[in-house]
């Protein structure tokens, strides 16, 4: 089946065309999962019928699950068990184990665990992890219903050291033999059965996750956090691998666009990320990109943004500011503030689009009205230098003060040049002091405001100057006058 994989579209449909089943069953697969053509449910679902109508096995099991799914066919549990029905009687070991979670759970059939355990017996035996572990949840979930019926519904305490003292050893054989196949559930669960619990025995521990890991099966959310229990080392031993093999898996589930995103920081930063940093990753850029347009395609707004800026930094892409715009934009318009001044900068600065003030002051202003202090700050600037604009001084003082008290430093140290200059307020060296030492004494450990704070450095002592000095030819005290910077708000 490999072969197939690599014919192109053309290729394989000549061949499906001439009835080859593994061409049409590639054809499907390819539409099913988006692969080198638009993802179309509708038109795998038709391929997969096509086969399935000739016994293929696997076809009849992929077009169960789409009933299941109501991907391209309407859901229905009914047509989903007469087709996964006859691929697990042809002996599909993952038929077999669907069959018995739907007779488990009474989707589509009358519920009867005893049918259900048939199937996943029939699959487990074929060494079907997942049938190895739902028969082990089985056997634990016989026992823990056992002790509830026994006891008072008001006697929970009994009911758990009833349970506790019960044999499980059936129940974990069938986990170990999934753990054993790398089964990431399975191995979780002895996972915590090896994180000791004080006072519950190891296997009660342990059964009381195989109890709820079939609602991890699909759960996006759920699966990461226990990516993340894995790098904290929390209820489980530290496993950097075992995390990013928890974290692919909840990338892979539907509506997944926030653990696709996890997924690029991790591979954008190598892992080194200030939270829940992991160990181990090699940084591959190619990789974010993959991740963040997933999610991003999602429509998930910060990864729409960081592929923008994946695009406009040229990182595992070809640099491409006009791609780079597509994607603050969609982010933008969902109101993110972040994209928003984003977008701003690249209309003030005529990147990936024709260089538009109107549409700049636009954008800052959408930004700055969410009290984005970058938007601010240059919504007050456009207004300074009259761009896009009516030049406005008491607006830019208005916008800079704003940002200024949100601790943007390039908002300071222009309030302080405002304030030596007379633009918008009276001249007051006392007032633009308090800014420029606030430039001065901020924090600045990535050094990005070198130069705002040896210009405010330089203003401040041009302050403090005394407003006569001794002319040492003349022996007569002279206006001295301060030397400012050429550093100007003014045009």
């Amino acid at each position: 089946m490999s072969e197939y994989k690599k014919l192109s579209m053309d290729d394989l449909r000549l061949k499906a065309e001439s009835g080859d089943a593994s061409a049409q069953r590639e054809i499907g697969r390819r539409h099913l999962v988006g692969d080198r053509v638009p993802q179309d449910y509708s038109v795998a679902a038709r391929w997969f019928r096509l086969l399935a109508e000739q016994g293929d096995a696997k076809s009849q099991f992929n077009l169960a699950k789409m009933y299941v799914h109501g991907k391209g066919v309407a859901e229905d549990y009914t047509k989903a068990v007469h087709w996964v029905s006859l691929a697990a009687e042809q002996g599909y070991p993952d038929a077999q184990c669907m069959l018995g979670v739907m007779y488990a759970k009474g989707e589509g059939v009358s519920q009867d665990d005893d049918e259900a355990m048939r199937w996943l017996q029939l699959a487990a035996d074929q060494k079907d992890s997942d049938a190895q572990l739902m028969l082990g949840m089985m056997h634990a979930d016989r026992i823990y219903y056992d002790a509830m019926f026994k006891h008072d519904a008001n006697d929970h305490d009994g009911a758990v050291r009833y349970a506790e003292g019960q044999d499980y050893t059936e129940a974990m054989r069938w986990v170990r033999l999934a753990a054993e196949q790398k089964n990431l559930f399975a191995q979780f669960i002895l996972d915590v059965m090896h994180a000791k619990r004080e006072g519950l025995s190891q296997d009660y521990t342990a059964v009381g996750e195989l109890r709820r890991f079939d609602q991890l099966f699909g759960d996006s959310q759920r699966q990461s956090s226990i990516g993340d229990q894995y790098a904290e080392g929390k209820g489980v031993a530290q496993d950097y691998t075992k995390t990013m093999q928890w974290y692919h898996l909840a990338a892979e589930q539907e509506d997944s666009s926030m653990a696709q995103y996890n997924l690029g920081e991790i591979y954008a930063t190598g892992g080194d990320r200030r939270f829940r940093p992991v160990k181990g990753v090699a940084q591959d850029y190619t990789k974010a990109v993959k991740w963040y347009r997933l999610s991003a395609e999602q429509g998930y707004d910060i990864a729409q943004y960081t592929l923008g800026e994946m695009y406009a930094e040229g990182k595992g892409v070809a640099q491409d500011y006009a791609e780079a715009v597509k994607w603050y934009r969609l982010a933008a318009e969902q109101g993110w503030e972040l994209a928003q001044y984003t977008l701003g900068e690249m209309y003030a600065e005529g990147k990936g689009v024709s260089q538009d003030y109107a549409e700049a002051v636009k954008w800052y202003r959408l930004a700055a009205d969410q009290e984005d202090g970058l938007g601010q700050f240059e919504l007050g600037k456009m207004y300074a230098e009259g761009k896009g604009v009516a030049q406005d001084y008491d607006e830019a003082m208005r916008w800079f003060r704003l940002a200024a008290e949100r601790g943007d430093i390039e908002a300071r140290f222009a309030l302080g040049v405002m304030y030596v200059e007379g633009q918008g307020v009276d001249v007051n060296g006392e007032e633009a002091a308090k800014w420029f030492r606030l430039v001065v004494e901020a924090e600045d450990p990535t050094e990005h405001w070198v130069e705002e704070k040896e210009l405010a450095s330089k203003y401040l002592a041009e302050i403090k100057k005394p407003a006569l000095r001794l002319d040492s030819e003349t022996g007569k005290l002279v206006i001295n006058p301060p030397n400012y910077p050429n550093r100007s708000l003014k045009k």
